[in-house]
């Protein structure tokens, strides 16, 4: 019976119901009025044409429809009939109360049993008893039961898009869609029935949104379950809801049945944290997931986290189709940017971004756009700027820097080092346009050179004077945890443009021929290639005191391809830091304390060194203050201590 047809048939009970009960009013004023007696003589065929035959006919009719369409209209139906003749009885015995006691009494009954009715048909149900203890009503039927409102584990609905509405990705819906008609055919080839469709990927990139497009294509009714749809406090509940949730699919076949996040439904059952109700959950799942075969019923779910599945849950026979839904396409990227954009879009803008966020979510582009619909003036154009700076607001306070960190022009470099630290900041800031000209900025930098000579603090002003993101990370922790690596490099691809510092590279790119070690380093490796390609607007920077210990391999044009050397600093490097220090220090040199003569004194060192050289002078000086009100004034003896203490001499 279609939905509309339905509708009608309901509206027109209740109509009947209506009717019915005006014929019974009327009925019992007819005969208080005209002193008619409300029944027939026996025998007569005008017991079915009088009023009280049409009226009961109308009821049966009511009853009937109550019967074919919803339990509920039995209960209006008795109550009715229950008020009627309630009246019809009280009417015959009016005025003979001694003489009909029992008549009364039924009476009575009858009208508290219509009270009782319309009480409970009025009242709304509590939510524990819609989902909880809803029970069919006589005359119902199983099918009927399980698609009442009150007893559905699913969400049910008609698909609200298809294929058309999804841009791009056509690979993967072409394999969907044949995934989807092979479950339907349910084995018709001759070959065994497959069913089971596992869409994994990172979050964002809409795998459920595919799952209901995949049901509009089939035009199919769309079956959704999440964990806290089964979920519940008391022991052994889920266990017990988990069965319905199929029974209820097969009663909608052919259908999408769509578990999303279904690892929490189907958890390792060796993990430490699986109590008896998960265990049976699983159990459970596992049965119906095999039973549900050839019924018509095209079982879809979803996981962030392939690797938490039960070992069971992921073979074939269960789930025989596994995809990976990867980032969106150029085409749906493109699709992506264009229809959240509120306002004109530069067209350069469109381009650029569409080739620069490859690898980003579905997720990802709609927040940047949304942001940038926020920005002030609305009436121009959205640029590629504008979208950075959407970018930068989203990613807030990661990839951030200490507060303390200079740019490249506020640092004392080495002229070589700077030349090199400020193209490449050059190329960096201006990346877009700088590729438009045929230029590039590379994958990877190396910084090396002695220990102190300030590769980290380099690494982290480059980041800032090119207003990327920075994300450190050491050789060690790698080594520590392979896991790692795969992290820092999603986390790099949200923050694009990014700067990932490896500090200590040489622990994990050392020369595989010699270390023990090469499993992790073979997985770095692939990781700065790309195995889908290369992130664009990533750069990896390696800082290492000791560059001939590292992998040949590493250090190839394409992986490491530019080197920076940071040398120990010469008496013109030591003497501009000095100059600097000394106008953002509040201690003072003494008059005879020569800066030419400190700079040779101190060059060759590393400036971590004649940093604390200095503030190791300064401290010094202090303890000669006799106010704390004096000012420290730093002498040639504070500096030949503080040089013998720092370096050992």
């Amino acid at each position: 019976m279609s939905e509309r047809l339905q509708h009608y048939l309901v509206r027109a009970t209740h109509s009947l119901n209506v009717w019915a009960m005006l014929a019974g009013m009327v009925l019992v004023l007819a005969s208080l009025i005209g002193n008619v007696s409300p029944l027939p003589e026996p025998g007569k065929f005008a017991t079915f044409t009088s009023i009280f035959g049409l009226w009961l006919f109308l009821v049966s009719f009511l009853v009937i429809w109550g019967l074919l369409l919803e339990p509920i209209f039995v209960s209006r139906a008795i109550a009715t009939l229950h008020l009627v003749l309630c009246g019809l009885m009280l009417f015959r015995v009016w005025g003979q109360p001694d003489e009909f006691p029992e008549i009364w009494v039924i009476s009575g009954i009858c009208l508290l049993t219509y009270v009782r009715q319309h009480w409970l048909l009025a009242r709304p149900a509590l939510p524990r008893e819609r989902q909880r203890t809803a029970r069919p009503q006589v005359g119902t039927t199983e099918a009927e039961a399980q698609n009442s409102p009150e007893s559905r584990c699913c969400d049910v609905r008609r698909p609200r898009i298809r294929f058309a509405e999804v841009a791009g990705m056509q690979a993967i819906k072409d394999r969907l869609l044949a995934a989807g008609q092979e479950v339907i055919q349910g084995g018709q080839s001759g070959h065994s029935p497959r069913n089971g469709i596992l869409l994994t990927g990172k979050p964002g990139n809409g795998k459920t949104y595919l799952a209901e497009a995949l049901a509009g294509e089939l035009n199919l009714p769309f079956l959704t379950l999440t964990y806290g749809d089964v979920a519940s406090k008391w022991v052994g509940d889920m266990p017990s809801r988990l069965p319905l949730v199929f029974q209820e699919a097969r009663a909608h076949a052919p259908c999408v049945l769509f578990f999303d996040e279904v690892d929490s439904l189907l958890a390792s059952r060796e993990t430490a944290n699986a109590d008896g109700d998960s265990i049976k959950a699983v159990n459970i799942m596992l049965t119906e997931l095999v039973d549900i075969r050839g019924t018509g019923v095209i079982v879809v779910a979803a996981t962030n986290h392939l690797d938490r599945l039960d070992s069971a849950a992921v073979r074939e026979g269960r789930f025989d189709f596994k995809i990976e839904i990867p980032p969106p396409d150029a085409p749906a990227r493109r699709h992506l940017i264009q229809s959240h954009a509120r306002g004109p879009l530069a067209p350069s803008a469109l381009t650029v971004a569409t080739d620069r966020w490859a690898g980003f979510s579905v997720a990802r582009i709609t927040a940047i756009l949304n942001e940038a619909n926020r920005r002030p003036d609305r009436s121009q154009s959205i640029t590629y700027d504008d979208l950075q700076v959407a970018l930068r607001t989203l990613q807030g306070r990661a990839g951030r820097f200490p507060e303390n960190t200079p740019t490249l022009d506020q640092l004392v470099l080495a002229s070589e080092a700077r030349t090199r630290l400020d193209s490449l900041a050059h190329r960096m800031a201006r990346i877009v346009d700088i590729e438009a000209m045929g230029g590039s900025v590379p994958h990877g930098v190396l910084f090396y050179g002695p220990p102190g000579t300030g590769k980290t603090l380099c690494a982290r002003s480059l980041a800032k004077t090119a207003r990327w993101a920075f994300l450190p990370v050491s050789g060690l922790d790698l080594l520590s945890n392979p896991e790692r690596i795969e992290e820092i490099l999603d986390e790099a691809s949200e923050l694009r443009p990014c700067v990932v510092f490896i500090d200590e590279a040489d622990d994990v790119l050392a020369d595989r021929r010699m270390s023990q070690t090469s499993v992790v380093t073979n997985k770095l490796l692939s990781a700065i290639d790309g195995s889908a390609g290369r992130i664009p607007d990533v750069l990896f920077i390696a800082a290492t005191n000791h560059p001939e210990a590292m992998d040949a391999a590493a250090l190839r044009g394409g992986r490491f391809t530019e080197k920076v050397a940071f040398c120990l600093p010469d008496q013109a490097t030591v003497l501009d830091y000095l100059h600097q220090w000394q106008q953002r220090s509040k201690a003072r040199m003494a008059p005879d304390l020569s800066l030419v003569e400190t700079a040779q004194q101190l060059a060759g060192q590393p400036l971590a060194n004649v940093q604390e050289i200095l503030q190791m002078a300064v401290n010094l000086a202090i303890g000669r203050v006799p106010a704390k009100t004096g000012l420290a004034v730093v002498n040639a003896r504070d500096i030949d201590l503080a040089m013998a203490q720092v370096c050992g001499e």
